[in-house]
């Protein structure tokens, strides 16, 4: 059976770490892809996310030389000015890749706020939820999908989002915490000058 990892997220820029930690699942899980699915409007985030279609195609550049790397606009499509939740999503892509075994993967700091989530225990009907280690947190042994996820240690690399737009908005360099081609298009566009 063939087996799909999903990553989703802002990607608000997507950066190198994003790739590392999932050439890092990819392996251990044994997975034949990976689809990075950029959420469109997330629930529990609004602050300076640039389009979504631009951030799509940040992500289309980044991965670009993976072949097991695939992006998706599962999320964007249809759903720009709604609330995009994993749970649906969850159900499209189970709908599109039927007979293909599920790994949900999600941060510790997602794991920590799961039940704030739409629709949480139906998550562990429609995928494997794997948790991947993120700097700065710990597990909480009173989670109550603690026990339900597996846990798989991936390389701590402290690299954020929200630290590349506050780089770019400073004039500073994010040489090497994006890939290059990610670093041109944000360059050529001027995104986030003004975040």
């Amino acid at each position: 059976m063939k087996r799909l990892g999903i990553l989703g997220g802002t990607f608000n820029p997507v950066h190198t770490a994003h790739l590392i930690i999932a050439e890092s699942a990819r392996e251990q899980l044994q997975l034949d892809k990976i689809l990075f699915i950029p959420s469109a409007n997330p629930p529990h985030k609004s602050d300076d996310i640039i389009d979504a279609q631009i951030r799509m195609d940040l992500v289309k550049a980044a991965i670009t030389d993976n072949k097991y790397f695939e992006a998706s606009d599962i999320e964007i499509t249809g759903s720009q000015h709604s609330k995009s939740f994993t749970v649906d999503t969850l159900v499209k892509i189970n709908e599109i890749y039927k007979g293909i075994k599920v790994f949900l993967l999600i941060g510790m700091d997602n794991l920590a706020e799961l039940h704030t989530w739409k629709g949480p225990e139906r998550l562990f009907e429609l995928a494997d939820v794997v948790v991947l280690n993120r700097p700065g947190y710990l597990v909480n042994a009173r989670n109550d999908f603690g026990d339900r996820v597996k846990m798989i240690a991936v390389p701590n690399i402290e690299i954020s989002s929200t630290d590349i737009r506050r780089r770019i908005k400073e004039g500073k360099s994010i040489k090497y915490l994006v890939p290059g081609e990610v670093e041109k298009y944000i360059i050529h566009k001027k995104l986030y000058v003004n975040c």
